[in-house]
This record gives structure tokens, sequence and C-alpha cells, in this order.
């Protein structure tokens, strides 16, 4: 087949350059800088949580070599993104909130241009430009690129796949197809759900490209698979244990529910009404965009659609069978920038005001989040030194135990089911969400004490947090079991003693 033919067959695709230019390069440029200040000015704004605790324990083994063995330990996820936050860390001298939120922060920079590279190709500068502003306002990707985990590079990593796809597809030689192929092994190395997404790219290779493209792309992809290979005995070992079985308690409509709204606007919007608005703008984006991308250009249409698609529809159809409920909004945030780019062909319509709208209430609803502690992480930073004071060397329970690991970076101390023998004993409750998106204080909890304990003082901390002290009749053994459940129906857990070696307070 010639040439001609190959470029005929794939999706019509304008070319550009490396780096815009002139006006484009601006507005680019300004929207990094959007993106960045939102990201960097609130690196340590808000408390660690419990999945970030985790990760915390990670970043600080003694060697590069002890993060394979906790990654296998306790996380659902590849170990490329824990590897390179302790590269960080350690090269920094630093365990702080901050340096371990750093690489999730310039991942969900660095993906504004990436988002801009590889949408700009078939759908356009103007659509390229909305696009990189969407990514850099969004308070989902502003979310989890505060949050030291791996979901903000496996967007960025994600993105430069599609964008290596495309330059792929244009001219598939040697050095573009085995960029494809780095790019998603990186992504595979990152987050599991990257299968889904090269199944997807795959699938629209195999049913709509001509035969070289094919065969180059095929051969790439057995070098992928070859180099994911060593991950197998990774994820089996991590799927063994139920360690996501708390996925599982979600209803499915819940979690359809939740994709919808933290793609629109994220998660914790603090008024209905902004969520409201932003969900219509770009709901209605989305259904304008997808059928103008339809009709000028059915072949990305098609593309954009079964690397979506199929991204999704695994996960969904394993979990409506019941085989594995992996279906979960943030396992999907990788195809955040292809919803959102075609979103970004209808908002872009009526001289772009849909587009300039949707963007200003992104950024009022991020900002009102970081403003009010309730709709926050629950703040232990804070309360970490009024509680230290009041409880001294005194053993205490954490409602809800599933925190107690994040109350045990910011205290101190070590966390663990006990348990402990004293005579003194400290409840800390922090806030919760029982109705609607706000946390707020539970007075309900720690309900009625065991046998042999008395209240002696109940004492209401900032943001939320309450922490009541109790005395015994004599030292004894103080069992977690023996109290009523916290407010997710497990047992408190306790926080004594000193942390491991290295796991101090940040």
């Amino acid at each position: 087949m010639s040439a001609r033919a190959v470029r005929a067959a794939a999706p019509r695709v304008e070319l550009c350059s490396a780096l815009p230019r002139g006006p484009v390069a601006w507005w680019l440029l300004a929207g990094v800088a959007m993106g960045a200040a939102l990201r960097f000015g609130f690196l340590s704004h808000q408390s660690l949580w419990t999945d970030e605790a985790a990760t915390r324990h990670i970043v600080l083994a003694p060697s590069i070599g002890d993060v394979w063995p906790r990654v296998r330990a306790t996380e659902s996820t590849p170990p490329l993104s824990y590897w390179l936050m302790w590269l960080l860390a350690h090269a920094a001298g630093s365990r702080s909130d901050a340096i371990l939120r750093l690489v999730p922060a310039v991942a969900g920079t660095l993906t504004i241009p990436a988002a801009y590279a590889a949408l700009r190709r078939p759908l356009g500068t103007r659509v390229g430009l909305a696009l990189a502003w969407m990514c850099a306002v969004s308070p989902g990707l502003l979310w989890y690129s505060l949050d030291a985990r791996a979901y903000a590079l496996f967007v960025l990593l994600g993105t430069l796949n599609l964008w290596a796809l495309f330059a792929a597809l244009e001219r598939p030689d040697a050095r573009r197809c085995a960029l494809w192929a780095a790019t998603a092994v990186l992504c595979v190395w990152t987050h599991y759900f990257a299968v889904f997404l090269v199944a997807g790219q795959l699938l629209y290779v195999v049913i709509a490209t001509p035969n070289p493209v094919r065969t180059r792309l095929l051969a790439s992809a057995a070098a992928v698979a070859l180099l994911c290979a060593p991950l197998l005995p990774l994820v089996s070992s991590q799927s063994n244990d139920g360690r996501t079985s708390f996925i599982a308690n979600l209803t499915l409509s819940s979690r359809l529910e939740q994709l919808v709204r933290q793609f629109g606007m994220g998660p914790n919007v603090p008024s209905a009404a902004l969520e409201g608005a932003g969900l219509l703008f770009a709901g209605a984006g989305l259904v304008v965009g997808a059928i103008a991308v339809a009709r000028r250009n059915p072949r990305c249409a098609l593309l954009l659609a079964l690397v979506a698609g199929v991204t999704a529809a695994i996960p969904l159809a394993l979990t409506v069978t019941g085989i594995d409920r992996i279906f979960y909004m943030r396992n999907l945030l990788v195809i955040w920038p292809i919803v959102a780019g075609v979103a970004a062909v209808g908002l872009l319509r009526a001289r772009a005001l849909p587009l300039v709208a949707y963007l200003g209430l992104c950024v009022a609803t991020f900002l009102m989040i970081q403003a009010d502690w309730r709709y926050q992480n629950p703040d232990w930073a804070t309360v970490a030194a009024p509680v230290r004071a009041q409880l001294g060397s005194t053993p205490a329970l954490v409602y809800p135990g599933v925190d107690a690991a994040v109350a045990g970076v910011y205290l101190g101390r070590s966390s663990g089911p006990g348990p402990v023998r004293t005579r003194r004993l400290g409840v800390i409750v922090e806030p919760g969400r029982t109705s609607g998106r706000g946390l707020q204080s539970l007075p309900q909890y720690p309900g009625a004490a065991p046998p042999g304990l008395t209240l002696r003082a109940t004492l209401s901390l900032p943001d939320g947090f309450r922490l009541l002290l109790y005395d015994a009749d004599r030292r004894r053994s103080i069992s977690s079991a023996g109290w009523p459940s916290d407010l997710l129906h497990g047992p408190p857990l306790f926080v004594s003693g000193a942390p491991s070696p290295g796991e101090g307070p940040p």
C-alpha cells in the first residue's frame, strides 16, 4: 500500500510543530502557569488521608529495593509512581506532605501541555488550548494532583500514550511506534487499568487501520506485553486478600453517579447550585462536541470512542457480572482528557462563552474547597498539637479506625488494633460525612464506653474534631472490640507508643 493510502486510512490530523508559536504559545503558557499555581500553591494545604499515609509508609522505606515488597504487601497498583516518590523524597531529604505530593503535582501540571499536544492533532488548535485550560482548572484533576497516589501520573502517561498513538498512526515508523510502546509500558507500570486503555487502542488498530500500520503497532504491542510481564506475579499477590473490597461494598449506581459528578466538577463540591451548573455546561458540551466530532472527523471519533469506551466498559462488565468489582471513578481518570477534549468542542460554540463560564465555575469550586475545612481531608495537622498537649503519653483510640494511621503520622505514634494496658485513655473522634459532602462533628461517637471507664472531660477541637478523656478504675487491658463501631462500621484503632524509625511526624 502506498504512503498516501496509509495516511488516508489514519484519523485525519492537523500537522503541527513540536512547540506552538505566537499567541497560541502564550495562551498555552498561561494555562500551564494557572495550573501550576493552583497545584503548587496548595501542596501542603490539606492533611494527608488514609491512602496517602500508606504511600508515606512506602516512600519512607530505607532503600529503593524495599519499595517493591511494601507495594506488594499494601497496595493494589504497580510500583512506578512509588519509585519516583521515593527518589524525590530521599533526594530532598524530606518527608513533608509537600514533598510526598510533588510527583503528582508535577504530573498534573505536565498533563496540561500533554493534553494540548495529544488532541491538537485531530481536533485543532482551539480545541487543544481549550482542553489545556480545562486540565489546568478541573477540580477533579486538581484534587488528584494534590493526592500522593498514582492517579495524576496515570493521567499524564495515558495522555502521552494517546499523543504517541496519533503520531504513530500518522507515520508508523520505528521511532514513533517505539515511542507509543514506551509510553504504554510506563502507563501499565503506573496503573493496571492502562491495560484496558491499550486494549481500546489496539481494537481500533485492528479494525480501522491498513496492514502496514496494523502490523507495526501490533509488533510494538507484543513488546509492551513482554516488558509488562514482570508485573504478573505482583498483581497476583495483590489481588488475593480483598484489599479493594471497599469498592465492592459500593452500589454500582452510586459508582456511576460518582463517575459523572467527579468527572464534571470533582469531589466534595461545596454548593449544589455550583455543581449543577458545572455539570450542565460539561454535559451539554459533551453531547454537542460528540456530534460535531463524529461529523467532522469520524475516524478520530471512532478512535476516541473505542479508547474511552473499552477502558470503561471492561471493568464495568467485570463488575456487573460479579467477576471482579473494580469499576471505580478514580481508576478511570485516565480517560478524563478524552472526555474533556470532546466536551471542549461543544463548549467552544457561542464564541466560547460556555467554555469561559465552565472554567470560572471550576476555579470557584476549587478555591471554595481550599477555603473551607468541611470539604477537605480531616485536618489532623492542625489538631495534632492540642491533642498531644492533652494526651501526653496516654494512649488513644481513633474514630474511625481506618484513619488511625493518619493520626499516627501527625501525633508521632504507631497505630494498631491493640489492646493497650493503661489507667487513662483518650478517644479522638474526627469529623465525618454522614450526609451530603461536608464534614461535620460527630457527637454520637464514641457511644457507650466499656464498663470500668469513667468520662473525665470532653473537648471540642478545631475543624470538627473532639477529644474525650477517660479514667479507668485501675490499670487494665482495654480492647477496641469493647467499643461501638465507627461511622464506617469498623472498630476504632489505637495510637500509642513511638513510630517506626524514620516515620515520625512530617
